[in-house]
């Protein structure tokens, strides 16, 4: 394929990814619907303006801080809290120069209900990232040209071959200014309990690897036992943090907030057929 000597070089190299056997390959190995702005049918649910403002914060200022020891942030909550509503927030915050890759588990959906296309959906956003892209997108395409059959392999050797072997390529001290956050929500939607723990395991294994997987990681779910013992575990315990949604977040506060707009979405709305009383 031939460049036009007026591009960039990041421009030069995404085209040249862009007609890359290896990235076709990856493409067909995604599942979409696990990205964070993946297209479900309506609108995707964020935050309301002025609602979970403090653990917003708190993920922002733990994202940027560059002193801390911890790799993981675990964010977790019962069912219907909203964890989802606050990854999906926080991934659109985070996606101009933040967010690495995103992956958000549905137990009723089989293309993101496991590990199958786990390692290949992260690794087709590092590889069509506009930062990351140009700087190892080519270490990624060119293993599965090598082995097309990296892409079916056991999640460990994936994980290995696609992720972490690939962003060693790199100096740490280059991801400094690099997007560096996976964020994955839906944890206990992964419907093997096998998977969950392998999931894990790879996360607090690539993190105290020399060199150390160069994301820092948030990860969505309900505490299940399954979980929270893995957690409880070196070598997660000495390298995560965790963040319980709930009531020290204010979301007696946070569910006012809400009612107040929606209320006077509906008055604009119907204003002129309103009662005078309602009107006020």
């Amino acid at each position: 394929m031939e460049i036009p000597a007026l591009l960039s070089n990041k421009e030069s190299c995404l085209l040249a990814v862009a007609d890359d056997k290896g990235l076709h390959i990856l493409a067909q190995n995604v599942a979409t619907r696990a990205l964070h702005d993946a297209e479900q049918g309506q609108p995707t649910v964020l935050c309301h303006p002025g609602t979970r403002v403090r653990i917003l914060e708190l993920m922002s200022s733990w994202t940027a801080d560059r002193t801390r020891t911890e790799k993981l942030c675990w964010l977790n909550g019962p069912v219907g809290v909203g964890k989802t509503t606050i990854a999906q927030t926080l991934a659109e915050k985070f996606q101009e120069d933040r967010l690495a890759g995103a992956f958000f588990f549905s137990r009723n959906d089989p293309s993101r209900n496991g590990l199958r296309l786990f390692v290949t959906t992260l690794a087709y956003q590092i590889v069509t990232s506009p930062s990351l892209g140009p700087l190892i997108g080519r270490f990624i395409t060119d293993i599965i040209n090598k082995k097309p059959t990296i892409v079916q392999s056991a999640f460990e050797r994936q994980f290995e071959a696609l992720i972490q072997g690939p962003c060693k390529m790199l100096d740490p001290h280059q991801w400094r200014d690099l997007p560096n956050v996976l964020m994955i929500d839906g944890i206990d939607e992964c419907i093997d309990l096998p998977s969950q723990e392998r999931l894990l395991s790879i996360f607090g294994a690539a993190s105290t690897a020399n060199p150390p997987l160069p994301f820092d990681i948030v990860l969505c779910s309900r505490a299940e036992p399954i979980i929270v013992d893995a957690f409880k575990r070196l070598p997660l315990s000495s390298i995560s943090t965790k963040l319980s949604v709930g009531s020290s977040f204010h979301s007696d506060l946070d569910i006012a907030v809400f009612f107040r707009a929606r209320f006077e979405e509906i008055r604009a709305r119907h204003h002129r057929t309103m009662p005078p009383q309602l009107k006020e």
